[in-house]
């Protein structure tokens, strides 16, 4: 009960935090890459420390070890390092970290969706299932059309950035409250 209450208060600060990097994005769509790579760089890092937290906590309450879960977890932390110790390169690796970032993200989503629908319902799966559809779209968008990634990342990162913070947030809610 206390690890959920835990994880519960970890999901509900990330997704405050991703919702208010969706929010910036959207807010400031004429910002320079620097401000979004340091930004995201932190977002990024703290995104993969919490996608190893949850694997963490499913392979203790289920016995099923998400091996996407954890890649992605690592891959998340490693863009977010490249992106905070090397913010030149990031400019032009964004349009192409983040796509696969997004990705991978979502199939990782998708992997554990079935303990998510046993653990939290219809209703919740169904949210996270179209949050995470969308975020393959998007992700696949931005990886085939380089040229749209670098003019409507903004866009494109900061509406995907507040579903996946409200997605948390919920989720977070729900773990404390249990």
């Amino acid at each position: 009960m206390k690890k959920q209450r835990v994880m519960g208060i970890l999901s509900l600060i990330l997704g405050i935090f991703l919702l208010f990097a969706g929010i910036y994005a959207l807010s400031h769509l004429r910002t320079t890459f620097a401000g979004m790579i340091v930004f995201y760089g932190v977002l990024a890092v703290f995104t993969g420390i919490v996608d190893i937290v949850s694997c963490a906590k499913m392979d203790y309450s289920t016995g099923f070890v998400p091996v996407i879960g954890l890649a992605s977890g690592a891959f998340s932390i490693a863009a977010g390092v490249m992106l905070l110790f090397h913010p030149a390169a990031g400019g032009i690796s964004l349009m192409i970290l983040f796509p696969i970032w997004f990705i991978a993200h979502c199939v990782s989503e998708l992997e554990r969706l079935p303990c998510i629908r046993y653990e939290r319902g219809e209703g919740y799966y169904i949210f996270a299932l179209t949050v995470n559809i969308i975020g393959l779209i998007l992700g696949a968008m931005l990886l085939f059309s380089p040229f749209l990634s670098l003019f409507s990342l903004p866009v494109i990162t900061g509406a995907y950035l507040v579903l996946l913070g409200i997605n948390s947030i919920v989720l977070g809610v729900q773990n404390i409250v249990q």
